[in-house]
């Protein structure tokens, strides 16, 4: 039997290649290395990238030692972990810059915390709102002398080079390590929008039109029900326990940390899962065009208020039959309803 073929399967497979060539001349292959800032959050895009970068640093034969998200993060023990000669890797994702600050502030705090090792920060889009925004950055980066940015667009990298002074190489999104994937159910709607319900949201989005089911990740992986608010709580429980005081980071640490990569092998499988409900996605959130790439799923993508997936799109996907591009979500959900083979 001849086997069907994946709509994306050349795309994803030259930016899965792409993607591992540039990280290797940063992360030389049988590294040490500590990989920092696990996603302990519904956002299903930062849990693909994790789980990308989980699989890319196991293409390059990296000895991945130590993990850590914000709550269990110790520098000792990383140190200890990864040796002189180790490198600590930067979680990618969309959060370098003045729009999630928390997560800014502690990419610095890492940075100034490993002064005599190689730092590479993985895959990120690079986003400000005045010429200042990286002050802070820039100070940490030219002090330290021995950071590698990777960046998702053209614009992040020329952002780079203005506010901090350094090169970035331009590479795919760290989800594409992920390869082709099979779509794990059938869709039951003619459209499925994951439209952002944060202050990053391409716009108002209608939630009456026929055959288009709308949500973001948050309700639509069910966060609202009872169980899904007694999973939080006791895990933001748990991680108040660890991170308590840097005895109770050291012991109880990895085995908070051992539990990463099924928390987000489950996220991810529910993620796909709804995508997958949908014959055709729309979308304003990055990781719904890449994830529908990589699902062979058809989209509309609404570029969201700072240009975050069209820049990405413009650098890497533009090409693909699967993408089609609208400037708001109404236009976009007529697109995707024309798409769609369902009467």
């Amino acid at each position: 039997m001849t086997r069907q073929r994946h709509p994306s399967e050349d795309l994803v497979g030259q930016l899965r290649s792409q993607l591992s060539d540039r990280v290797q001349a940063a992360v030389p292959r049988g590294s040490t290395v500590a990989l920092v800032d696990f996603p302990h959050h519904d956002n299903i895009g930062d849990t693909a990238i994790w789980m990308g970068e989980r699989a890319l640093l196991r293409d390059l034969a990296a000895e991945v030692v130590s993990v850590a998200d914000e709550d269990s993060y110790s520098a000792t023990r990383i140190r200890r972990a990864i040796g002189p000669d180790g490198v600590v890797l930067l979680h990618g994702g969309g959060s370098f810059g003045d729009l999630w600050p928390l997560r800014q502030a502690f990419r610095e705090r890492v940075i100034v915390d490993f002064p005599d090792h190689r730092i590479v920060q993985l895959p990120q889009t690079v986003s400000v709102n005045g010429p200042q925004a990286l002050r802070s950055m820039r100070s940490r980066v030219q002090a330290h002398g021995g950071v590698v940015l990777l960046v998702r667009d053209h614009v992040s990298a020329e952002t780079c080079r203005l506010q901090l002074g350094v090169t970035a190489d331009v590479v795919p999104d760290a989800a594409f390590a992920l390869g082709p994937l099979p779509r794990p159910c059938r869709a039951t709607t003619a459209v499925l929008c994951l439209a952002r319900s944060d202050h990053e949201a391409a716009g108002p989005v209608s939630q009456s039109v026929p055959g288009v089911v709308v949500l973001d990740w948050f309700t639509g992986l069910g966060s609202s029900s009872l169980r899904r608010r007694l999973q939080v709580r006791g895990r933001r429980l748990a991680a108040a326990g660890v991170a308590r005081a840097p005895v109770s980071r050291l012991v109880l640490g990895p085995v908070w940390e051992a539990g990463f990569d099924r928390a987000a092998r489950h996220r991810l499988d529910l993620g796909t899962r709804l995508l997958s409900r949908g014959e055709v996605v729309v979308t304003d959130r990055l990781h719904g065009h890449i994830l529908s790439l990589l699902l062979g799923i058809p989209h509309v993508v609404v570029d969201t208020r700072r240009g975050k997936v069209g820049a990405f799109i413009e650098a890497f996907t533009e090409n693909s039959p699967l993408v089609h591009r609208a400037a708001n979500f109404a236009e976009a959900q007529r697109l995707a309803l024309a798409l769609t083979t369902r009467p």
